[in-house]
C-alpha cells in the first residue's frame, strides 16, 4: 500500500476523528475514490521518486537538524505522492498542474518548496530545461526558497558533487544564495520579483519570456493580487509537464486571491461542487466546534486552550517540527494580550483566516456581554439611535441603545438590505440570518428609501426614542431626513479621530467590563469580528470595510448621542413617543 493510501485510510478511521479537519477528510476521500477511476491511474513507482530523492540525497542545513537527512512524514507523502504519481491515460502526463497547500507555520512548508525545487532541477526525468521560479508576497520572501534549495545542495554530498564538477553553479549575494544554475540541463532556480521580473529575460518587460516549468509561491495568503505568480503561471502554456504550487499559511486578506480564489476553489473541488481535475488542494484547517444547539460556533483562544486534541488539525507536524509547549505559550499570550497577538496566533500558529490585522474586541470578551435579558425587557424604555448607511445596494443598520436596563447598556440592531445583496460573499450566512428575521430584505438590487424608513419606524415605535446620531455626510440622506421630519431629533457626528474616538473608547470599555447586552445577535457578532482598530496617539477609530462593520458603527453613533445628551444635562427633555 502506498504512503498516500495509508494516510488517507488513517485519516478516515473513527478513532482519529479529531486529529484532522473536515477538509483533509474530504481530500482523503477524494484520493481513495479516484483510485477506482479508469481515465487516470496512480503509478506508485512515479509517486515515490521525489520522496526517494529527498530522503536519500538531501540533507538539512539549519539549526539542530543541520547535516541530517530529510525524513518526510506520512502526511507530507500523502500530497507529494499524489503530485507526482497521478497520471492521465489520454496524454501520459501528470494529472496535477496546480497545487495548493495551506498549513500553519513551522510545519516544513518552506523545506518542501526547496525539496520540490531541487528534485525538479536535478532528478525529474519528465522535465527538459527545468526553469524554476519562486514568488511570494514580497521579493525577500521569494528568495528564501531559492536560498534554502541552495543550502540543501551545499549540505548534500551527492548534490554538491555537481557544484564541484562545475555542472551546477550557486550564485550568491551577501550571505544568501540567490540562484541555482544547472549548466548541463540549461535549468535554474531563481526568484521572480513582483516589481522587476526576471532581469535576465530577453523579452521586453522581463516577465513575458520566462517559460517556467515549475512555479512555487510561498506565503501567498497576504498577497493583494497575483503579481509575479500570475506571470509565472501564464508563462507555462507551452509546457506539457508543468506545476504551479502555492504553499501558504492563512492571513487576514480575505479579499485577496489566496482566500477568494485558491482556497474557495479548493473547497469546492473537495466537496465535489467544482470539477477541476488538475487541481490538488490540501487544506489543514481547524473544524469549528459544535455548540449545545448543534450549530457551529466560533474558534476562540479559550476553545484552543481547552481542546489541545484539535491542534493537530492545523499542525500535522506537531511534536516533530512544531513544539506543543510553544503553541500553549503562544495561546496564553494571545489570551492575555489580545489585539494583534491574537490575530498572529490564530493565523500563523493555527492557520485560521481572520478579517482584520488587529482584533478590536476579542470574541471571549464579546461573548461575555450576553446576560440573558430578553427583548421584551426593552418595551417602553428610553433609547437613543445611531444610523449607518453605506449604500442603498448594501447592508445598512440602525441601532437602538438603551442606557440602563437592569443595570446593563443594551443594543438592539435593525438591519436591512436589497434581496440581491445575498449574492455578495462578505458573509456566508445571509440566508440563515434572513430566515431568522435578523435582516429585512427588499426586492431588487437597490432599497427603496421610503420602504426602509417605514421599516425602521415600525421597530422604533415600540420604544421611547429620544434622538439619534448620523455620520455628517448623511445629513441629506432620505431616511435621515424622513426621521427628522417625523419629529425625531437627529445630530451629525464626525467619523474622524476627533469625533469618533471618545465614543469608540467608551464602547470598548463597556464591553471589556461586561456591562453591555447584545443578545448574542449573530449579525452583530460577525461584525464585531470584522472590526479593525486604528490607533493614533491616544485616539482610536474603526476601519470601515463595506457593510462588514455597519452595525458596530451604528451602535457607536447611538452611544455618542446618549453621552452627548447626558453631558448637556438634557435628561428627559425632548423625548418623543412614537
Amino acid at each position: 500500500m502506498s504512503a498516500a493510501e495509508t494516510y488517507a485510510t488513517w485519516v478516515l478511521l473513527p478513532q482519529n476523528h479529531f486529529r484532522t479537519g473536515e477538509l483533509i477528510k474530504l481530500a482523503a476521500k477524494r484520493f481513495l475514490s479516484d483510485l477506482k477511476r479508469t481515465d487516470i491511474y496512480f503509478d506508485e513507482n512515479e509517486a515515490v521518486k521525489m520522496i526517494n530523492f529527498s530522503e536519500r540525497y538531501c540533507f538539512q542545513w539549519e539549526g539542530d537538524w543541520r547535516g541530517k537527512p530529510f525524513i518526510l512524514e506520512l502526511w507530507q507523502k500523502f500530497h507529494l505522492e499524489q503530485l507526482f504519481g497521478w497520471i492521465r491515460k489520454d496524454t501520459g502526463t501528470r494529472r496535477f498542474t496546480k497545487f495548493y497547500l495551506q498549513i500553519s507555520k513551522k510545519n516544513g512548508k518552506s523545506s518542501e518548496c526547496a525539496l520540490i525545487s531541487d528534485f525538479h532541477l536535478f532528478a525529474d526525468e519528465r522535465i527538459n530545461t527545468p526553469k524554476v521560479f519562486t514568488a511570494a508576497n514580497n521579493e525577500d520572501q521569494a528568495k528564501i526558497c531559492v536560498n534554502m534549495a541552495g543550502r540543501i545542495i551545499e549540505q548534500s554530498p551527492a548534490l554538491y558533487d555537481y557544484v564541484e564538477e562545475k555542472q551546477v553553479k550557486l550564485s550568491t549575494y551577501g550571505s544568501n544564495i540567490t540562484e541555482v544554475i544547472h549548466l548541463e540541463k540549461d535549468g535554474f532556480i531563481k526568484a521572480l520579483s513582483k516589481e522587476g521580473g526576471d532581469k535576465s529575460a530577453k523579452t521586453a518587460g522581463g516577465k513575458h519570456g520566462i517559460n517556467a516549468s515549475l512555479g512555487l509561491v510561498d506565503e501567498f495568503g497576504m498577497s493583494p493580487d497575483h503579481g509575479a505568480s500570475g506571470s509565472i503561471y501564464t508563462s507555462m502554456a507551452a509546457r506539457s509537464e508543468r506545476l504551479m504550487a502555492y504553499l501558504t499559511t492563512a492571513g487576514y486578506n480575505m479579499s485577496g486571491p489566496c482566500f477568494s480564489e485558491l482556497r474557495a476553489q479548493g473547497i469546492k473541488v473537495l466537496n465535489g461542487s467544482l470539477a477541476m481535475d488538475n487541481y490538488l488542494p490540501i487544506i489543514y484547517e481547524l473544524d469549528r466546534p459544535i455548540g449545545p444547539d448543534g450549530k457551529e460556533t466560533e474558534i476562540t483562544i479559550e476553545y484552543l486552550l481547552n481542546n489541545e486534541e484539535v491542534w493537530q488539525q492545523s499542525n500535522p507536524n506537531i511534536d516533530v517540527s512544531v513544539n506543543r509547549d510553544y503553541l500553549r505559550e503562544m495561546l496564553q499570550n494571545a489570551a492575555s494580550l489580545g489585539g494583534t497577538t491574537e490575530v498572529d496566533v490564530k493565523t500563523l500558529n493555527f492557520n485560521m483566516w481572520v478579517d482584520s490585522p488587529e482584533v478590536f474586541i476579542q470574541a471571549e470578551t464579546w461573548n461575555r456581554n450576553a446576560h440573558g435579558l430578553k427583548e421584551e425587557d426593552l418595551l417602553g424604555k428610553e433609547c437613543y439611535g445611531g444610523i449607518e448607511i453605506v449604500s442603498g445596494m448594501m447592508l445598512n443598520a440602525f441601532v437602538l441603545l438603551f442606557p440602563d436596563v437592569n443595570g446593563y447598556t443594551v443594543v438592539k440592531p435593525i438591519f436591512w438590505m436589497p434581496e440581491d445583496y445575498k449574492k455578495n460573499t462578505e458573509a456566508d450566512q445571509w440566508q440563515n440570518w434572513i430566515n431568522a428575521g435578523l435582516i429585512k430584505t427588499f426586492m431588487g438590487n437597490v432599497v427603496d428609501n421610503d420602504k426602509a424608513y417605514e421599516f425602521i419606524m415600525s421597530e422604533i415605535k415600540k420604544y421611547y426614542m429620544h434622538s439619534f446620531a448620523f455620520k455628517t455626510n448623511l445629513a441629506n440622506n432620505d431616511i435621515v431626513q424622513a426621521l427628522i421630519k417625523n419629529g425625531i431629533q437627529g445630530n451629525p457626528i464626525s467619523h474622524g479621530y476627533q469625533g469618533i474616538s471618545t465614543p469608540t473608547s467608551e464602547w470598548e470599555r463597556l464591553l471589556t467590563a461586561g456591562e453591555m447586552e447584545h443578545f448574542g445577535n449573530p449579525v452583530l457578532t460577525w461584525m464585531n469580528s470584522n472590526c479593525m482598530a486604528k490607533r493614533k496617539d491616544n485616539d482610536i477609530r474603526l476601519e470601515k470595510s463595506g457593510s462588514r462593520v455597519v452595525g458596530i458603527y451604528a451602535a457607536i453613533n447611538a452611544l455618542a448621542q446618549w453621552k452627548s445628551v447626558a453631558a448637556d444635562g438634557l435628561g428627559e427633555i425632548g423625548i418623543i413617543y412614537i
